[in-house]
């Protein structure tokens, strides 16, 4: 205990303005007197820091009166990156680049959570102080080379053994990538200290104390590694013949993804039998060394050495946390493709191909502090393969809990008419393409994490398995010569098995949700979207444009299924199977709208743009049985950019977001239960290039 860190008081100060610092540089150069070689490199950086202040406050569906909460939040956010890009090209017909990324970013985050619940309601005169303190860092860096090859003429030329190919056509190409990323976020301090809060009749604070016991100070530190692997590469080889034009296209990927993730939590506090003075004082002298080692002369002769110090707090001090909560975890995806692309007269164009997948998910609970047979670290039998016939029942079913494995294709095809139908050009497009939808790292592990926007508490679930989409969609465009369009598509999605978040028994004050697959979902609507210059209205109005989409969902319903829990919105027969009934799916908007006023100047020296965004409101969590749904409420966001170029190499812009001040809500019923206050906020950027 004495090792961790407690210098947690918290200090009030004015913050810092926001800012940011961006360099980067870059050439070319030609290699040799033919100049059919060249060399290019870009270096590039950034360094930005900035403050954020939210207030979120919660309350309970039931006694929104009697249990609610306050939290304020600052968050000092800095993040740095850096890029550097190598290439090197022969004659216009081969490339290989290289391209390196590292990025940092941190968080350093300090709460203060005032609440009532279901054991200090508010009318008891007492109340709940949650503080938190955390430094959150997360780091990356990628690596990545791909090569584009064609055996045109050129090439051709400068090597005349490739001649024997000549029944290859020189637009054929050949391309390939591979590319390895690590990650790695690390909490290595998040401290929470619970406290009493006494108030007066007015409901003002009077007192301030430590709560007793051995939970009331947590100290939690968090590991989490991930790598990921990603290479493949494909081949197009085009054929012309009369009026068509033909594309064949085929290819191979393979991606890997593993993560480690620790998590240590530590508890401490004192017992009621303490002396009143230890729990009092700031945060930081809760802890201290005084309060831990608090001792007095042994006075009793009969109870341990006399004359030695005996300790005057009643310290405890313990590991917490489930074995659980650390794991390991991996996905893995093996892919081939084809397809073809046919030109007919510049009219028709039909593409069509399929894509196999081999796709593989493991998970298993990780106990760092186990060091017997007994109790191990990780409990799972690796040793019989997964493809193994001879397993037995009992083995498969212990595979199951950790190992998933499919393969499936998944085909496309799309019809294009293109034409001159009230526009310059016209596109007419019906597609039909079937894909999957894969849960996240954290999603397939029975591990919970904390939702980084609501705080509330998310399980995973290892059971989880992909979710098979169809689509299909029918798409009008129309472009006009002065640059003006509008588009309209028809859509429907078919998903089976959708990956969704459903309410589990927590409290009042602790909302939790799990991960389950539903039976079915289905998604049918129309988007409309558009780009009109205003130039109509007269000379005046030639910089003016209006440009948007609006996105209409008539069918957004799910099946929720025997599988996953019950929920408010699906009545059940006796035995549990689900009846028909009307549920929505989560995070499924009825509407959407996105607008833009715009301006650019004709000199080209000033741009403004007003975008107004907003969507009705959605799903967020199903709510148990006789509890209501909870409903993320329309957020309305207005924004200003503008831009000036004093010179070719200058650029002023000023930055306005989120003028309306809305907040963003969740509602259960008419009871808003949770609401946080973004704030608005204010930027002014200067980019120099010389």
């Amino acid at each position: 205990a004495a090792n961790l860190n407690r210098d947690i008081s918290i200090l009030q100060k004015s913050t810092e303005p926001d800012y940011l610092l961006r360099a980067s540089m870059g050439n070319k150069f030609v290699l040799g007197e033919s100049g059919d070689w060249e060399a290019g490199f870009s270096l590039g950086g950034q360094y930005q820091q900035q403050w954020r202040f939210t207030r979120q406050t919660t309350a309970a569906v039931g006694q929104p009166d009697e249990i609610n909460g306050v939290a304020d939040e600052s968050t000092r956010n800095i993040n740095m990156f850096g890029t550097l890009n190598l290439g090197l090209s022969f004659t216009d017909e081969h490339e290989i680049s290289t391209t390196s990324l590292w990025l940092r970013n941190t968080d350093d985050e300090t709460e203060i959570f005032d609440f009532f619940n279901e054991n200090r309601l508010a009318g008891d005169g007492l109340k709940f102080r949650q503080t938190r303190l955390e430094w959150e860092e997360r780091e990356l860096v990628t690596n990545q080379i791909r090569g584009t090859h064609r055996l045109g003429a050129n090439t051709k030329e400068r090597l005349p053994f490739l001649n024997a190919l000549g029944f290859i056509p020189e637009d054929a190409e050949v391309s390939w990538f591979y590319s390895q990323s690590e990650a790695d976020t690390n909490i290595p301090n998040r401290v929470q200290i619970v406290s009493d809060l006494f108030l007066d009749e007015n409901g003002e604070i009077i007192d301030q104390r430590l709560s007793p016991g051995s939970t009331s100070a947590d100290f939690r530190f968090t590991e989490l590694e991930d790598e990921v692997e990603n290479y493949g590469y494909d081949f197009m080889v085009p054929f012309e013949f009369g009026s068509n034009y033909v594309e064949v296209t085929a290819g191979a990927q393979h991606a890997r993804k593993a993560r480690l993730y620790r998590q240590t939590e530590f508890q401490m506090g004192y017992g009621t039998e303490s002396p009143d003075a230890t729990f009092r004082g700031e945060l930081g002298d809760l802890f201290s060394d005084e309060r831990l080692f608090d001792t007095i002369p042994n006075p009793d002769p009969n109870v341990g050495v006399p004359g030695s110090e005996i300790f005057v707090n009643q310290f405890e001090f313990n590991r917490q946390g489930a074995d659980t909560n650390s794991y390991l975890a991996a996905t893995m995806t093996d892919a081939a493709y084809g397809a073809i692309d046919w030109t007919i007269a510049d009219t028709w164009r039909i593409a069509a191909g399929a894509r196999w997948e081999d796709y593989r998910q493991a998970s298993v609970p990780w106990n760092p502090y186990g060091f017997t047979l007994g109790e191990p670290q990780v409990n799972a039998d690796f040793e019989s393969p997964p493809e193994s016939g001879n397993i037995t029942p009992e083995g498969l079913a212990e595979i199951e809990s950790w190992y998933f494995q499919e393969d499936k294709v998944y085909p496309s095809v799309g019809l294009t008419y293109m034409g001159s139908l009230w526009a310059d050009t016209f596109q007419l497009r019906l597609g039909y393409s079937e894909t999957a939808v894969r849960p996240d790292l954290r999603e397939i592990t029975a591990a919970s994490y904390i939702d980084p926007i609501t705080g509330f508490l998310t399980r995973g679930n290892a059971d989880v398995r992909p979710a098979d989409v169809e689509n299909i969609d029918l798409r009008a465009e129309w472009f006009f010569a002065n640059s003006d369009l509008f588009s309209i598509t028809i859509f429907d999605k078919q998903i089976s098995g959708p990956i969704e978040f459903f309410e589990t028994l927590g409290s009042d004050t602790t909302i939790a949700r799990e991960i389950e697959n539903a039976e079915a979902a289905s998604i049918q609507g129309v988007e409309v979207e558009w780009l009109k210059e205003l130039g109509f209205l007269g000379k005046w109005a030639e910089p003016f444009f209006l440009q948007g989409n609006f996105t209409y969902q008539w069918d957004r319903e799910i099946v929720i299924g025997a599988n996953a829990p019950a929920v408010s919105c699906e009545p059940r027969d006796a035995d549990g199977n689900a009846l028909a009934g009307d549920c929505v799916l989560s995070g499924a908007s009825e509407y959407v709208f996105n607008f833009t006023l715009g301006f650019d100047s004709l000199d080209s020296k000033h741009t403004l743009s007003l975008v107004y965004n907003t969507f009705s409101e959605r799903l967020f969590a199903y709510g148990l049985p006789g509890r209501a749904d909870a409903f993320e409420q329309p957020f309305n966001s207005l924004d200003i950019n503008y831009f000036f170029y004093p010179t070719d190499r200058m650029t002023f812009q000023i930055r306005a977001q989120n003028l309306l001040q809305d907040t963003i809500k969740i509602k259960r019923g008419d009871i808003t239960t949770f609401e946080e206050d973004p704030g608005t906020n204010i930027g002014v950027r200067f980019i120099w290039g010389f």
